[in-house]
């Protein structure tokens, strides 16, 4: 940053340095160089266009372009752009400007991809801009695609032979973010037709396996609910017990928010039961959300009679909404049930309940002085006392 000192003749000596390093086989040199020289744009004290013309000049011709490509192919993605964005300012031609942001637009790296996206909006053809669009339209990053239909979407307007193939194509986009930005720019009528393809796609016979319509129904049913449409609940209720386990986590999803408190404990149960973890999680996220805890004994029951470890730790997280005498009493019939008791859940209890002031309802105290007797001695020593100097504090059993 000697180019940017204070004493002009520091800068006067620096500049002359850069100068004589102006040449072919010192490129991966400045490619190298190119964080120092973007940082030596952006300084201020003095105007540096003297000193930057030059080395603009020198390292935006085409061939010493592609070797500081090549040279930065595996740097760090700040000195990736830099070569970017010295590649798009080198492009003389908005044919060639477009292709260079039609690849960034589609690339990994999604900072560049969203600078692309909205850099097209400078592009005064509109089958150029449109190339850069679809390419964005194909990024992996939800937000570049976001981006993507938005301007396309704007500068379609009222033209509904250019609207049509955007709103088919990213009103089932995998993102909810990009399907809510296409409901929010479509009209009652697009609506409408979004409506009835997805019913169309709901109602269709399920393909063999399953699985491979799964995401794509899921979406359908949540564009249903997210419109509004009469037939929502229905729907939900239909699919609560469809092959596909996305589906079905949409549908439970869909079904909770009418649900009274009994129904919705009923979901919960349901989901828990399901065989399919990402339903499991929706139920302890509906706990971990609303803090309304199905019984434990309900629960002990299901992961009782369909042992699995994701849903046995769901559970667990789901009962650390409810009073900690309810998850006590789980874990010693579970451990009872499984034949061995953990330590972890119930030294995480011990902890827990030292920071608690909920006392065990009226009916609990014999219930859990049963199933503490029953398990303590299969107990480590440790833990057993743990365990049972907390009961005693709180009168559950007598010291």
């Amino acid at each position: 940053m000697r180019a940017n000192d204070w004493v002009p003749e520091v800068r006067v000596a620096a500049a002359a340095a850069l100068t004589a390093h102006l040449r072919d086989d010192f490129v991966p040199a400045w490619a190298m160089a190119l964080a120092a020289l973007t940082a030596l744009r952006n300084a201020g004290r003095v105007d540096r266009a003297p000193l930057l013309a030059p080395i603009d000049a020198f390292l935006t011709a085409p061939r010493r372009l592609e070797r500081l490509a090549q040279a930065t192919h595996d740097a760090p993605v700040e000195l990736r752009r830099i070569v970017g964005a010295l590649r798009r300012s080198a492009a003389t031609e908005p044919a060639a400007l477009a292709r260079l942001l039609a690849t960034d637009a589609a690339a990994a790296d999604i900072v560049g991809a969203l600078a692309a996206t909205r850099a097209a909006n400078d592009l005064a053809e509109p089958t150029l801009r449109d190339q850069v669009w679809r390419a964005a339209g194909q990024s992996p990053h939800a937000a570049v695609r976001r981006a993507a239909v938005a301007d396309a979407l704007r500068r379609a307007g009222d033209d509904r032979q250019a609207r049509a193939p955007l709103i088919d194509r990213f009103a089932f986009d995998p993102s909810g973010a990009v399907r809510a930005q296409v409901r929010a720019a479509a009209d009652d009528a697009e609506r409408t037709a979004i409506g009835a393809a997805s019913r169309r796609l709901l109602d269709a016979p399920w393909p063999a396996p399953p699985a491979a319509d799964d995401r794509r129904r899921a979406i359908a049913l949540h564009t249903v609910i997210a419109l509004g449409e009469d037939d929502a609940d229905e729907r939900s209720l239909a699919s609560l017990a469809a092959p596909g386990a996305s589906l079905r986590a949409t549908a439970f999803a869909g079904s909770w928010p009418r649900a009274d408190p009994g129904a919705r404990e009923r979901l919960l149960l349901a989901a828990f039961t399901d065989d399919a973890p990402r339903v499991q999680r929706w139920a302890e996220r509906a706990v971990l959300r609303e803090g309304l805890v199905p019984s434990w004994r309900d629960l002990l029951t299901i992961v009782v009679r369909s042992p699995s470890p994701l849903r046995l730790a769901a559970v667990r997280r789901a009962l650390g909404r409810a009073s900690p005498w309810w998850r006590l009493g789980f874990e010693l019939s579970f451990g009872e049930a499984a034949g061995s008791y953990d330590r972890l859940p119930l030294g995480q209890w011990c902890s827990d309940v030292d920071r608690s002031f909920v006392a065990p309802a009226a009916g609990e105290h014999t219930e859990l002085a049963t199933a503490w007797r029953r398990a303590s001695p299969h107990l480590d020593a440790a833990i057993a006392e743990a365990v049972r100097t907390r009961l005693v504090r709180f009168g559950v059993i007598a010291d």
